[in-house]
């Protein structure tokens, strides 16, 4: 996962959590007692998913995987379907994550991806084996991440974007490693694709425009700044013609990384000070949730040039 992708999904993260996870006032000590009173196994599961849920804005971690554990039980007997397990482990793991207890989370996520392959879910693999490559890469264990994107860069075979993801993420693994020719291998592949998705979609200013940018992208993995930049820049035209102001503010983000990985602090600040005025821009119109996922990360990728 690339340097800036992390600080994205950071602040990405952090928006979705707070809103998917937003549960009406409502005091945690009635929902246990509703949920020992509660006779209908339905209503039981789902309280006990309230309760988890409730735990887990408090950041109570263990009671709140207590409950979620409590729920797949309760499915489990009942006899509920695999997708719904699926996802009630999901919530499981989710929550060990945020508890930054990685080998369990890994361990859950296993689970959950045992269940989709049963199940024959094939988005909600890809959706588990990302899951399971990023948890490998926070934690460290880059060979496993490595194992997990090889299987998605054979998954995704049909979606190139996503593949040529996939290629860049295994060379940010194996730089990680120290292991710069199959970092570099990989990097190539990864490029290869977005260029030929780049000329393919000469006519597409917005598909072009990915293309460029995770062509950019996978540049500043390799350190090659200097390339990362004129490709950033490409992607920048391009929504600025577009007058795309929050695409623009998102790319400017990835100039701002790039110049910070580079050791150019003055003009990553620079770009931040243009990306957040861009984003703000657009905070009271249609683009109000976008603009404010870009902010953030604005924000997230400046205090890390302070630190």
């Amino acid at each position: 996962m690339n340097t800036f992708k992390k600080i994205l999904n950071l602040a990405t993260f952090f928006v979705l959590f707070f809103c998917s996870s937003y549960l009406k006032a409502q005091n945690t000590d009635e929902l246990i007692t509703s949920f020992g009173q509660a006779k209908d196994a339905n209503a039981k599961t789902r309280l006990a998913k309230q309760i988890g849920m409730a735990y887990q804005q408090q950041k109570g971690y263990t009671k709140a995987t207590e409950y979620y554990q409590k729920a797949l039980e309760l499915e489990k007997y009942n006899g509920a379907s695999l997708s719904q397990q699926g996802e009630t482990l999901k919530d499981i793991g989710f929550t060990q994550m945020l508890a930054q207890d990685y080998t369990k989370a890994k361990d859950t996520y296993e689970k959950v991806l045992e269940v989709e392959k049963q199940d024959r879910n094939a988005f909600e693999i890809k959706q588990t084996l990302e899951a399971l490559a990023d948890i490998c890469t926070v934690s460290k264990d880059y060979s496993g991440a490595i194992k997990y994107y090889e299987q998605l860069a054979i998954l995704y075979k049909d979606d190139p974007n996503a593949q040529a993801n996939a290629y860049n993420n295994i060379g940010f693994n194996y730089k990680k490693l120290k292991n710069n020719q199959k970092a570099l291998e990989n990097f190539d592949k990864s490029i290869k694709i977005n260029q030929q998705i780049a000329q393919k979609n000469a006519g597409s200013s917005d598909k072009r425009g990915v293309a460029l940018t995770n062509i950019g992208s996978t540049y500043t993995n390799e350190g090659d700044f200097k390339s990362a930049k004129k490709y950033f820049s490409d992607a920048l035209a391009i929504a600025r013609s577009k007058k795309n102001r929050v695409e623009e503010a998102k790319i400017t983000n990835f100039l701002a990384v790039n110049d910070f990985l580079a050791g150019n602090n003055e003009n990553a600040l620079s770009y931040l000070d243009a990306a957040i005025r861009d984003a703000e821009s657009q905070l009271n119109t249609p683009n109000k949730a976008k603009a404010q996922e870009v902010l953030m990360a604005s924000y997230q990728i400046k205090a890390n040039i302070y630190q």
